[in-house]
């Protein structure tokens, strides 16, 4: 038998077990990065009669899964719990996310979100309650929001693009919105959610998760605004340069805010920044897709009542990692909680060298953080010099 054979047997087992579901090349459920990958994919699949399968969202336990008798051997058993007990469905593939680690109940969108809120996302979006990765689990409430293209349904974009960043925007003013009602009403105090995202994470790629929380006065935006100002032609609206120690954008308006040319402006800030991406520099990831170095960390606030701001925060792929200081350990993957000043600690061992620092040297090393992942001084130059024009 050969081995393209065995491994269609597993899938088909897997498949009658509800641990798989196929998937049509040519539909909206697979969405290709690069037709390079499907067209191999797809001539692979004619060359030995195989189908394509993704993963399902049914607990997986390959202790207990059925496999055929000549298959049911435990490095079996293991390469099957490697390949899927740590691999969770995604979007990306048209089966509902299921959020790493986090404990998420789904609710689906509001079908009439465009009568709500007088606009569509430019993405479906499915919203999750889960426990709090960061912050204190007790203290900080928190919420996602995925993209939500489930099996058979249309997905209105997945293309590699700006990752709608004004798709932040709109949410975090409607979820806001919708809670302040409720606190109206409950006759309970109001207070406002932030949202943000990764962006270079591998929801960049396939899918994104917008996170939604309460931690008030986030180091970031409580920075104070720096000189060079980007003012927007349109009344009310700047893009400012804050004095932070890797470059960082707050886009606002003046109160009354209108949030569809708030969200407008931030899309066009964060196309800017893609398209100043070097072609030379893309990353290939597997399967022959490749992404953009630029790529970026997106804050949104509300604060103050009637007042939006949106942190932009301009990222390469190939800079994630904070270099590692004497007594204090690299910093890997700094993330969009961590640029706005919010350090998170990965394990007990790093959290009792940080413990023992001084005030002072813990400011000094979360700045030296960031200024280990900022983008190079020629970079932002040209970013605010094709900004001007546009604005």
């Amino acid at each position: 038998m050969q081995p393209q054979d065995v491994v269609a047997d597993l899938l088909t087992c897997l498949e009658a077990q509800g641990l798989l579901k196929e998937a049509a090349l040519d539909s909206w459920q697979v969405q290709f990065k690069d037709v390079r990958a499907r067209d191999r994919i797809r001539k692979d699949c004619e060359k030995y009669s195989q189908r394509v399968f993704v993963r399902t969202d049914k607990e997986f336990d390959h202790l207990t899964i059925s496999l055929p008798v000549p298959y049911d051997q435990p490095k079996i058993r293991d390469i099957l719990k490697t390949a899927l007990m740590y691999k969770q469905p995604c979007n990306y593939c048209g089966v509902r996310e299921l959020i790493p680690l986090e404990d998420m109940t789904s609710t689906s969108l509001v079908p009439d979100w465009k009568q709500r809120y007088g606009f569509s996302m430019s993405r479906s979006y499915e919203f999750g309650f889960t426990f709090a990765p960061f912050g204190e689990p007790d203290a900080v409430c928190h919420f996602v929001a995925c993209d939500n293209p489930s099996i058979g349904e249309v997905v209105n974009n997945q293309d590699l693009q700006a990752y709608s960043f004004g798709d932040l925007v709109r949410l975090t003013c409607a979820v806001n919105k919708d809670i302040e009602t409720y606190c109206a009403t409950a006759e309970i105090p109001f207070i406002p959610f932030s949202g943000v995202c990764n962006h270079w994470a591998g929801n960049s790629i396939y899918h994104q998760h917008y996170q939604f929380f309460r931690i008030p006065n986030l180091p970031l935006t409580c920075a104070q605004v720096a000189k060079d100002l980007l003012v927007h032609h349109h009344p009310g609206l700047e893009v400012q340069r804050m004095s932070w120690p890797t470059p960082a954008y707050r886009i606002v308006m003046n109160p009354p805010v209108d949030v569809s040319k708030l969200s407008d402006l931030a899309d066009k800030v964060a196309v800017t920044w893609r398209d100043l991406s070097r072609p030379t520099e893309r990353i290939q990831i597997g399967n022959e897709i490749k992404i953009e170095n630029h790529t970026q960390n997106t804050i949104v606030t509300q604060n103050d009542p009637g007042v939006v701001e949106a942190y932009f925060v301009p990222r390469l792929r190939r800079k994630l990692d904070a270099a590692p200081r004497p007594g204090v350990p690299t910093k890997t993957n700094l993330g969009v909680m961590e640029v706005a000043g919010y350090l998170l600690i990965d394990s007990p061992t790093d959290w009792e060298i940080i413990a023992n620092l001084s005030p002072a040297d813990r400011n000094a090393f979360g700045k030296r953080a960031l200024e280990d992942v900022a983008p190079d001084d020629a970079r932002i130059m040209q970013l605010e010099g094709a900004l001007r024009p546009k604005l």
